[in-house]
């Protein structure tokens, strides 16, 4: 009963923050740009903060574990599958897809995955391994591509590289690990600020969210309800599949490991993806119809898992 609780209590929060961001842009407060000023704050500054504090005090050994091939394997299954029939059936732009596979595989691991992990799990400690595979691979991998696409006529290595190691979760990453392999930690005097500005990136990034939902379409429309209908079976049910799998017969997880592996896999589509795509400047409406469908149906099924395998 405590680990259906903690679930609900999880959606409950990020729920009221969104109705926030809403309430916000309903009144107006931010002005008209103010949507589009809150996303770059979380891209840019919030989130590589919460990126590097995260790595800096992380144990590598906790985060390069089991459960990281089990994350990386159901996001795998999913990406490839929506790359498959969104490029190679539908002919959709490549970087309207690749929003549209992050969309497939992107849990919400942080602002939700956290909550439910310390409700559920007792430890906050189960959420690392997945934020950090989004964070430091996931999401840089996936705007160094959209970067890519948008500068063919750029030769060479230096062409491919350089979109790279310009964008600021990659920096943040590689600062964050060699942070964690220093024998002394981060002083205090640069931790401190840093900690105060991770502490935006869940709330600015919910609030863009929530703001984005005044004056939008329905969610699942008609011009994106293929691409919706799709990422939702492959965000809701092919993944948390695949996940189970992987860990089961995989590698071999048992008990509150394996829960914890299908748990996260079950969570909704991130609101981070609805960040990067007002960064790339491609399939916003995708992104948002994505987080708000799979957290409607998301609730139930993790629910279910929750009273099923704890």
């Amino acid at each position: 009963m405590m680990a259906v609780a903690g679930v609900l209590f999880g959606f409950g929060v990020i729920g009221i923050v969104i109705f926030v961001g809403y309430a916000v842009a309903r009144r107006r407060v931010l002005g008209p740009d103010g949507q589009r000023t809150l996303a770059k704050l979380a891209f840019s500054i919030a989130m590589p903060a919460l990126l590097f504090t995260q790595i800096a005090t992380a144990d590598l050994g906790r985060i390069f574990s089991r459960s990281l091939i089990v994350t990386a394997g159901s996001v795998v299954v999913v990406v490839a599958l929506y790359v498959a029939v969104a490029r190679f059936v539908w002919h959709r732009p490549a970087d309207e897809v690749i929003i549209g596979s992050l969309a497939s595989g992107y849990v919400n691991g942080g602002n939700l995955g956290i909550p439910i992990a310390v409700y559920v799990l007792g430890s906050a400690t189960y959420a690392i391994p997945v934020m950090l595979w989004q964070l430091c691979v996931l999401a840089p991998a996936s705007m160094a591509i959209i970067e890519r696409l948008r500068n063919r006529d750029a030769r060479g290595l230096r062409a491919v590289v350089r979109p790279v190691f310009r964008n600021p979760l990659v920096i943040a990453a590689a600062a964050g690990i060699a942070a964690a392999l220093l024998p002394w930690g981060v002083p205090e005097v640069i931790m401190q600020p840093l900690d105060l500005l991770a502490g935006l990136a869940v709330p600015s990034a919910l609030l863009a969210f929530g703001m984005s939902l005044h004056g939008g379409s329905v969610p699942g429309a008609a011009p994106v309800r293929p691409a919706i209908f799709a990422i939702v079976i492959l965000k809701n049910i092919v993944q948390p599949a695949a996940a189970y799998a992987v860990a089961r017969y995989g590698v071999h997880l048992e008990g509150v490991d394996l829960f914890a592996a299908t748990l996260f896999a079950a969570l909704p589509t991130a609101q981070n993806v609805f960040v990067y795509a007002m960064r790339a400047g491609t399939g916003v409406q995708l992104a948002r119809d994505s987080i708000v469908i799979t957290s409607a149906i998301s609730i139930p099924i993790v629910v279910a898992l929750a009273a099923v395998m704890v």
